[in-house]
């Protein structure tokens, strides 16, 4: 789960994808096909051809919000931030992670694919994207999320 940083106007999806790029959090390096063990700059921008090429067909979901220009100009900031940062398979909402964008943490934090996401939202656009409101975060409370039931904003390809 990443979230696109510098998108392109493209003909399909497919090319989107090759010349898209987005920041993720992530220990397994699919440009590799390898664990990334150690702890350190897991949080990284990278094209989203490396986590989400044709392999994956079927399997890959689109998530779109309405952002404004500014909101999204903020998400960007956010995630420039957590560039560098940690990972950690078991993180969880907490309202630490938050502050993170303030510049009161730094890229100290650890975060994992959907944390990464879920903070970003919440913090930029007051957005809670957990579908079950739990405590631990996992990539389908985001993708079941109801901001992403209308028409448009979730797309299986």
């Amino acid at each position: 789960m990443g979230i696109v940083v510098k998108g392109v106007k493209a003909k399909n999806l497919e090319e989107a994808i090759e010349r898209s790029e987005i920041v993720e959090s992530f220990f397994f390096d699919q440009k590799t096909r390898s664990f990334i063990f150690g702890q350190k700059d897991k949080v990284q921008q990278r094209p989203a051809s490396i986590s989400f090429n044709k392999k994956f067909k079927g399997i890959r979901y689109l998530l779109r919000y309405p952002l404004t220009g500014g909101q999204a100009d903020s998400l960007v900031l956010f995630l420039n931030d957590a560039k560098g940062g940690d990972y950690n398979l078991i993180s969880f909402k907490t309202v630490n992670k938050l502050k993170f964008f303030n510049g009161n943490v730094g890229n100290q934090l650890s975060w994992n694919c959907v944390s990464l996401v879920w903070a970003a939202y919440k913090t930029v656009v007051n957005i809670d994207l957990d579908a079950n409101g739990g405590y631990f975060l996992f990539p389908n409370d985001v993708l079941c999320s109801v901001v992403f039931d209308p028409p448009g904003r979730r797309v299986n390809f």
